[in-house]
């Protein structure tokens, strides 16, 4: 009966004891659970069904895994395991409420039997996001100083050490993981420390201002920084200095372009002894710690630079010309900032310069005109990676405003230059050319006179008489005069001009032969003619001439034998081109290029070799009128000449002919030979020069003509109008005192279609006849043998009576 009576308030023990514990658990503030060993519930309390948002009896029928989102469902099964294996496990796990938020829990669970586990359940959530949030803003802090390049400091004044941020640390190098700093550590990276250190004590004893700018050398860094650093005095409750508090800004950025800026004000590029371009290129390289720096204007329409300034491991390099294909230089024109942070070499394998130095990083930029156009480039080299372009894009935007100001300034100055030199150049050769022309029309009216007297005493002597012969060497030297004025009259472009449209392809192969004889065997001659070659509107004769007087001078400077190549191509100028070349006009042309492996042209005579008489050939060696009709020719032809050529290396000489722009091709004429005659009619001469006048007279009397002469226009217009019915031709020469030919013309034609022929030293084209542009006129170009002469006459007289015949 005890015993019964023992058992039962046992049980009624255990009873409370149980209820107790179940009252303790349903009033407790975190979730409770029992569950199995798959995590199935198998009793809650009320905290842990607020906590999920589901019911107690809903909770019954679930398992905790039915609670883990996707994305944490490993996690929370990795729990049950660690639970299962060790018997207990705390985790911080996210689950999914009802209302399908995500909640934070944090889980301990124990192992009570074989089979079931004890869970207690806190909701974390909120210290979740309080603690994700102050790390999110400690992130924010952290990034905002980095990118500010700002960090804050505090030094104790009890225990003397410094406290840094992880910015303040990485400005002054030590690493972000060390906690406090000593004094002498931070003082050894400042060589003002006296300077620091006494604005540290007049903060702390006088509580004056802390606003310094110093320069700092970084822990284990060659490169110096420059902050600014401002501070405060902290005290504690009791108004006791504690620490010193403050905030460093990196302003290295700021200070270097600060100073470069300064540079570019107070640079006076005009200053004598030192060329802004490459002061330029050594403050750039300075700055931005470059291995290399080159500033280079453009070329060949932007497929080539040259160097204007080198600096290259600092010092300076001599200025050379590159193609920009396969280099990054190429990338950069047309850009205003074209960069390679890393591995510039591999991305270029055939840039010799990248690969000996091994570079890593490369940055260039555009320098423009003020019209937009492309007109030189600034290029950097590093042999290390670069970590950032911020402060070298600053620098290069303002170093290539400036460059490119100056660039522009002097190539504005250089086509002035080159300009002015043209002018004076092409006023000393008219100058030239009249003097010449002007010898030359005397001298023809002289060696008028000669070869006709001297071809009229040929006929009257017995052949091969010692007269005779005589006679006959007279005219032969009359004749080389003859050929020295004409050379005269090609440079001064008064030479008559036979003009048609031509390929020069066809008159090249047909005058090459002729060429091979003339220079020698001792030098080859090569012929390059260029494709589908346009054709020229041009005169035969003199381009003949032209390539027969190159192709002479190559010979000569080649003595030792040597090689000529004469080439054609089509070429098209356009008005960039012309832009950067001043001495090329826009347009279509055949060039016609001669060059050879001879000796060269000293730079310092090129510009005379075009000029009369001006000749480096030995005395009785060259007459100095070669390249003087050439030049003539050449410019009568609307052309442009360039000669390129350096001592050691040969000459090459580039004409550019205009093409014929549409004309079509004429027939070759063909004179036919005709018996010459003379005549009954009347021929009117005017000619100034007495021994002229004379010894045409002379020839034309001989053969049955009657003559009038007049020494000027004012007599010839005074027989005309007395014998106007008798007169059947007319001889005038164009240039005479009181009255010239162009006014005799015009009164005759007033009241006459009677024939006229002119006679001139000069060609058409130097005559002037703005009365009458659109007639056709015969011409005599002085000196004219007397069976010209006669042929010509008889020639004019004979087609009037065929006109006439046809009229009616």
């Amino acid at each position: 009966m005890q015993e019964i009576q023992e058992r039962k308030r046992a049980e009624e023990s255990l009873k409370n004891s149980e209820e107790k514990f179940r009252s303790y658990i349903d009033n407790s503030p975190d979730g409770v659970f029992v569950a199995d060993e798959n995590g199935r519930y198998l009793e809650v309390n009320r905290s842990e069904s607020m906590i999920t948002g589901y019911s107690v009896s809903e909770l019954l029928s679930m398992s905790i895994p039915d609670l883990a989102p996707p994305d944490s469902l490993e996690t929370a099964l990795n729990h049950f395991q660690t639970m299962k294996k060790t018997g207990y496990a705390s985790s911080e796990l996210e689950f999914i409420h009802k209302n399908s938020t995500k909640r934070w829990w944090s889980v301990e669970a124990v192992r009570i039997s074989e089979t079931r586990f004890l869970g207690f359940v806190k909701d974390i959530t909120e210290r979740k996001r309080a603690n994700n949030a102050l790390r999110i803003n400690e992130q924010r802090y952290r990034k905002a100083q980095e990118m500010g390049h700002v960090g804050n400091w505090e030094y104790n004044l009890k225990t003397g050490l410094f406290w840094g941020s992880d910015e303040a640390k990485r400005i002054y190098g030590f690493d972000p993981e060390q906690t406090d700093l000593s004094t002498d550590e931070v003082e050894a990276c400042i060589p003002e420390r006296e300077k620091i250190h006494q604005a540290l004590v007049d903060l702390i004893e006088h509580e004056k201002e802390y606003r310094l700018e110093f320069e700092i050398r970084p822990k284990n860094s060659t490169d110096s920084k420059f902050i600014s650093s401002l501070a405060e005095l902290h005290r504690d409750e009791n108004g006791n200095p504690l620490a010193v508090l403050g905030v460093i800004l990196d302003i290295t950025e700021r200070k270097l372009i600060s100073d470069f800026q300064s540079f570019l004000v107070e640079y006076d590029y005009l200053r004598a002894g030192e060329d802004f371009f490459m002061a330029l290129a050594q403050q750039i390289a300075e700055t931005l710690k470059a291995d290399f720096v080159c500033i280079d204007t453009l070329e060949d329409e932007n497929l080539s630079a040259k160097t204007l300034a080198v600096w290259f491991d600092g010092k300076f390099e001599d200025n050379l010309s590159y193609a920009l294909k396969d280099t990054p230089c190429g990338d950069v024109v047309g850009k205003t900032i074209c960069s390679f942070t890393e591995g510039v070499r591999h991305k270029f394998p055939k840039d010799e310069v990248l690969q000996e130095m091994t570079a890593e990083g490369y940055m260039g930029t555009t320098l423009r005109d003020s019209q937009g156009q492309s007109i030189g480039l600034i290029a950097l080299i590093w042999r290390k990676p670069l970590s950032s372009t911020q402060l070298a894009e600053a620098i290069l935007k303002m170093a290539s405003a400036r460059a490119a100001g100056e660039l522009e300034r002097r190539l504005i100055e250089e086509e002035r230059r080159n300009l002015e030199d043209q002018l004076r150049q092409a006023q000393k050769m008219e100058a030239v050319g009249q003097l010449a022309g002007g010898v030359a029309h005397d001298f023809n009216n002289l060696l008028y006179v000669i070869t006709g007297y001297a071809d009229m005493m040929l006929e009257d002597l017995p052949p091969n008489s010692v007269l005779h012969n005589n006679m006959k060497e007279i005219l032969q030297a009359a004749q080389r005069a003859t050929t020295l004025v004409r050379q005269l009259l090609l440079f001064s472009r008064r030479e008559a001009m036979l003009m048609k449209v031509l390929n020069l392809n066809d008159l090249i192969s047909e005058l090459i032969k002729m060429l091979r004889r003339v220079i020698g065997e001792h030098v080859t001659l090569e012929f390059l003619p260029g494709n589908e070659l346009t054709e020229n509107y041009a005169d035969p004769g003199q381009l003949e001439q032209v390539l027969m007087n190159l192709c002479v001078n190559a010979r000569d400077a080649m003595p030792g034998g040597g090689r000529i190549v004469i080439e054609t191509q089509n070429i098209s100028l356009d008005a960039e081109y012309c832009r950067h070349n001043t001495w090329a006009k826009e347009g279509d042309y055949v060039l016609l290029t001669v060059s050879d492996t001879g000796s060269g042209i000293p730079a310092e005579i090129q510009n005379n070799i075009f000029e009369p008489f001006f000749t480096t050939k030995g005395v009785g060696k060259g007459t100095g009128l070669g390249l003087a009709a050439v030049y003539g020719i050449v410019i009568s032809h609307q052309g442009m000449i360039r000669v390129d050529s350096e001592p050691g290396h040969g000459t090459m000489f580039e004409i550019y002919l205009p093409t014929a722009e549409g004309r079509s091709s004429d027939a070759a004429e063909k004179e036919s030979e005709k018996r010459l005659v003379g005549g009954k009619e009347t021929v009117l001469i005017a000619e100034d020069e007495e021994s002229v006048r004379n010894m045409i007279a002379h020839v034309l009397k001989k053969v049955g003509y009657r003559v009038l002469t007049a020494k000027d226009g004012a007599e010839a217009i005074s027989l005309f109008e007395t014998h106007s019915s008798e007169i059947d031709i007319a001889l005038l020469d164009v240039i005479m005192p009181k009255i010239g030919g162009q006014k005799v013309y015009e009164r005759i034609r007033s009241s006459s279609d009677m024939p006229v022929i002119f006679s001139s030293g000069y060609s058409r084209g130097a005559l002037s006849f703005q009365a009458f542009p659109n007639e056709q006129f015969d011409i005599l170009q002085k000196p004219v043998s007397p069976t010209a002469l006669l042929r010509k006459i008889r020639e004019v007289l004979d087609s009037r009576v065929t006109r006439s015949q046809n009229s009616s």
